[in-house]
């Protein structure tokens, strides 16, 4: 009998109901109801998060495997810069967390939370990924790229303007860019005062405020004026 043969037996006896494949990562994931600080970037990145590893303590992360070429081709820039995102997205109130772990040592948003601990909803983390204006795969499937072509800066008949109105009405439906009584207005005119860069709501290279003030009075359903209604 082959040692072939034999490692093939073997292999096949770990998959239940004796299918081909086992589940992918990703799949395993979407499972979940809560992600941690590390596996929320990764999944946003889409990196597996079992590549990720703490350094110095749970405050700190690296992405590796174990051939050399392959690490210099992971995204690890791409991933820290996400964590820190979400770091700072806790740290002020625009992200909740539903577990708070504070690491020892400070890391990523100069708080030091343990990244493997501190947990986030799934629902949260979509809803502040649609704030950002961010639909990754991961979370959204196929959402993901179902961008109108009008809105892609290279179709022939791209409107900036209309681009920015689109996207910031999408944005102000987030009942967090309204609270503490802001207006549908000074909520819109926050949001795009905010990325007014990605927009490309600039003039001479800089701000543009009546384009901001155009497409913030266009979005407003709050017409009657006077102050806004409470939720509830």
């Amino acid at each position: 009998m082959s040692m072939d043969y034999i490692s093939e037996r073997a292999e096949l006896a770990f998959i239940i109901g004796g299918g081909d494949d086992f589940m992918s990562e990703d799949d395993a994931l979407k499972l979940e109801d809560v992600l941690s600080i590390v596996n929320a970037a990764c999944c946003i990145v889409g990196v597996a998060p079992s590549i990720a590893t703490p350094v110095c303590g749970p405050a700190q992360f690296n992405l590796n495997v174990n051939d050399s070429n392959l690490n210099q081709l992971l995204p690890h820039g791409q991933t820290k810069i996400v964590v820190e995102a979400i770091c700072h997205a806790l740290a002020t109130g625009k992200l909740e967390t539903i577990r708070y772990e504070r690491a020892d040592v400070a890391g990523f948003g100069e708080v030091g939370y343990d990244l493997w601990k501190t947990l986030i909803d799934v629902d949260e983390l979509k809803r502040w990924l649609l704030s950002r204006n961010c639909k990754p795969p991961f979370f959204f499937g196929n959402d993901a790229s179902n961008i109108p072509d009008y809105l892609e800066v290279k179709h022939p008949s791209f409107s900036p303007e209309i681009a920015a109105t689109i996207r910031v009405w999408e944005a102000i439906q987030d009942p967090e860019l309204r609270k503490g009584g802001k207006t549908v207005k000074a909520a819109a005119t926050e949001w795009l005062e905010n990325n007014y860069r990605e927009l490309r709501l600039t003039h001479n290279g800089e701000r543009s405020k009546s384009a901001i003030e155009r497409i913030a009075t266009l979005v407003n359903w709050e017409t009657g004026g006077g102050a806004p209604k409470t939720p509830g």
